[in-house]
């Protein structure tokens, strides 16, 4: 049987699990946000003022820090897969380097052709030759940079929950959406807060309300109704990561793992190898416990279903659970 991964080198089968762990921390993220999404994050009150019943935010159970944490490493998992790729490509050609030239081997994210232009040159000027623009490695990067690439974007949302927010979609390019983390999270943090994904009544027709997210803060009016009349309030909160600038949307932290993984495992990393972008890539659950299989069989047994396949069936159990819970009131308080 020919085998599927025939076009990874050995010496870069690590760089497959690095992605198979990224894999495994989105699917930690959906495990611990959806856990927490289910068990009531927001308390919320309700006041009474002329005649006019308001449902406001009390308080914010905290997001979890370890999805923060989950969310940075899966980042520098994705970053890293890529430079460990060049690095090989280079280290193949040209053997052990000094410290100061071993400095100048990264994957380059440029803003344009005259600035990709002066990367290749200050490499080839210290005898990194494989990195000119004419070679094969140089055009392959070529091809790659984000202001070349414009068909691998990163939408912030789906269409369909597009629709229901009704706010356009944000495409960022994957290239520079993944730069901008990467750097984002060396000298900041990432920035996780939490979403009213959309809240919904029963005393309109769902598409006369308004459904699109809104970021939740002690104080925020959720719903208004006259006094006297019965409303029930559904409510889907969501932990949700805040793009780094430019960019300006809050995403699924799963999501954006999910996409850019695939970005690495699909386009940049094949294309760097053989010149070529391949639909399954690098397989995205690997079993990285103690098995005792070798690195190659290990690749063999792997599995392509990702994270996002594998959370579905979870957070199906924990919808009906929702849907199976018990209604509950909110605390009454004097309006000032």
């Amino acid at each position: 049987m020919t085998d599927p991964l025939y076009w990874l080198p050995e010496e870069l089968e690590p760089i497959a699990f690095r992605l198979a762990r990224a894999d495994e921390c989105a699917y930690e993220i959906g495990d611990l946000t959806s856990a927490w999404s289910s068990n009531s994050p927001v308390r919320m009150y309700e006041t009474v003022d002329s005649g006019i019943v308001t449902a406001k935010v009390d308080s914010i159970r905290p997001i979890p820090p370890k999805v923060a944490l989950l969310f940075s490493e899966a980042i520098n998992h994705i970053r890293a897969s890529i430079d460990n790729v060049v690095w090989y490509l280079v280290e193949k050609e040209v053997g052990v380097l000094d410290p100061q030239t071993e400095l100048l081997v990264v994957f380059p994210i440029t803003r344009d052709s005259t600035h990709f232009s002066s990367w290749c040159a200050k490499r080839v000027k210290n005898g990194l030759t494989m990195f000119a623009e004419d070679s094969g490695l140089g055009r392959r990067l070529r091809t790659l940079q984000p202001w070349q690439d414009t068909i691998s974007r990163v939408p912030s949302s789906s269409l369909s929950f597009s629709a229901i927010r009704r706010q356009p979609v944000e495409h960022a390019g994957a290239l520079t959406l993944l730069q901008k983390y990467s750097n984002s999270d060396k000298h900041r943090s990432v920035k996780l807060t939490v979403s009213r994904t959309f809240s919904s009544h029963y005393d309109r027709p769902i598409f006369d309300q308004d459904l699109s997210p809104q970021l939740l803060t002690p104080g925020v009016t959720i719903h208004q109704i006259k006094q006297g009349e019965m409303s029930l309030l559904e409510l889907n909160t969501a932990a949700v990561v805040v793009r780094p600038e430019p960019f300006t949307e809050f995403v699924n932290p799963v999501s954006e793992i999910n996409w850019l993984r695939k970005y690495a495992s699909e386009t940049v990393i094949p294309m760097l190898l053989v010149g070529l972008t391949l639909d399954r890539g690098l397989p995205p659950n690997i079993d990285l416990s103690d098995t005792g299989e070798t690195y190659r069989e290990r690749l063999s047994d792997a599995g392509q279903d990702d994270a996002i396949e594998r959370l579905r069936r979870l957070l199906i159990e924990r919808l009906g659970a929702a849907m199976d819970a018990n209604v509950s009131f909110m605390e009454k308080r004097t309006q000032g």
